[in-house]
């Protein structure tokens, strides 16, 4: 993939990338028909969306976060950079299945999120998610989100689905949502340049002396075969039935740590 050297004169916004975000470029920029770094996010709905509406309501999320606007840059000379573009029009795909029967519809489903994931995106061209929805019978939809993972992690993916989902519901009730402006991304980049490097590093090498072995987890890894098939990008569902009592302390463990659950509607 060609590399840029300078941004555009319209930006918004540019600043460097968090050390994380760093390992994710290159490794697109290394092999971006890969697709392991391209994350995947779908759900049915049981009414058809006013597309329209739908793409208004992400609209207005885009417009809210600014790494939903971002592109990224990876010069020789000045290092990787992000920087944040104007607000433009949010596009939804339709895929219409509905004649297919049950069988088609899931291949068709299945050859759609390989096509996606080895699509990929170019870092340099945002916007670097797509939203496509896919009529899957009557009055049945699937909506998949796809993006890069530069952009979220699963928290921030939280925040996303809810506030677009919330935008959508209040603009097909004729109401006005106002939401509380949101941290902007750059402030934790402003932060991560305020630390000492040379004594972070010291800190964790005091930490991790001794340690000459990955730590091994209490669970039973993949065989070779199994690893190599979750490489082939297939993928299968897992049903797990969970009592109330686990499911409330599971619950309780996931608020300790700062997650929320949350489910559409």
């Amino acid at each position: 993939m060609p590399l840029e050297t300078q941004p555009t004169a319209d930006l918004a916004d540019a600043y460097p990338l968090s050390p994380l975000q760093q390992g994710l470029l290159f490794n697109t920029l290394d092999d971006r028909r890969s697709g392991v770094d391209i994350e995947q996010i779908f759900c049915d709905f049981d009414e058809c969306p006013e597309v329209e509406v739908f793409e208004r309501a992400w609209r207005k999320t885009v417009e809210r976060h600014a790494v939903l606007r971002t592109r990224f840059l990876w010069s020789p000379a000045g290092g990787p950079l992000q920087i944040v573009e104007p607000p433009s029009r949010v596009r939804v795909s339709l895929l219409r299945w509905e004649s297919c029967p049950e069988q088609e519809r899931a291949e068709k489903f299945e050859a759609f999120l390989r096509a996606d994931r080895r699509a990929g995106f170019a870092p340099s061209a945002p916007p670097l998610f797509r939203l496509t929805l896919c009529q899957w019978g009557s009055g049945r939809f699937r909506f998949v989100f796809s993006f890069h993972h530069l952009l979220l992690d699963a928290r921030a993916l939280i925040v996303v689905l809810k506030e677009a989902f919330a935008f959508y519901d209040a603009m097909m009730a004729g109401d006005d949502l106002f939401l509380p402006a949101p941290r902007p991304y750059r402030d934790y980049i402003d932060w991560l340049q305020t630390l000492d490097g040379e004594r972070t590093e010291r800190f964790w090498r005091q930490q991790l002396a001794g340690f000459e072995t990955p730590t091994s987890l209490p669970i039973a890894g993949p065989s070779v075969s199994e690893a190599r098939d979750a490489t082939s990008g297939s993928h299968g569902e897992r049903v797990l039935e969970w009592s109330a009592d686990e499911t409330a302390r599971l619950q309780a463990a996931a608020t300790t740590v700062g997650w929320r659950a949350w489910r559409p509607g």
